[in-house]
């Protein structure tokens, strides 16, 4: 069985772009009242927005929007992994690709992923449909 087919709570794709814009309104917002400092703060939190503890694992987007980041393979949590955080999020800062990862989400029916999901082996799901076992 595929790692991704053993997800049946597959985050819808509206909840994702919200949860996005959320982010990224946030990150804007930060930028705006506090030009320089604000920058950098607002980079760190969207490279790194679903490896917060204090979060559960969610960047606060997602965690409105009731969706949660796991790791493919394991079904973990992103909480305190920063490297797949940043991986999933390094491609959302080249110029352009934003629109070429909506596009690759709006054609995969199936698994729903992005392709820095792929890349950083990540799925995201429904959090109200998730079965809460240790660990996640």
């Amino acid at each position: 069985m595929n790692e991704i087919e053993k997800f049946d709570n597959i985050a819808a794709i509206p909840p994702r772009i919200l949860a996005f814009l959320i982010d990224f309104f946030i990150c804007l917002i930060i930028s705006v009242f506090f030009p320089i400092i604000g920058w950098f703060i607002s980079t760190a939190y969207f490279l790194l927005r679903d490896a917060l503890p204090f979060y559960d694992g969610q960047s606060f987007g997602k965690k409105i929007m009731k969706i949660r980041v796991l790791h493919a393979e394991t079904s973990a949590s992103l909480a305190h992994d920063y490297g797949r955080s940043i991986l999933r999020s390094l491609l959302l800062f080249i110029p352009f690709f934003l629109l070429i990862e909506l596009i690759v989400l709006l054609r995969d029916k199936n698994k729903r992923q992005r392709l820095g999901d792929r890349v950083a082996k990540t799925v995201v799901v429904s959090v109200k449909h998730l079965n809460h076992s240790p660990g996640l």
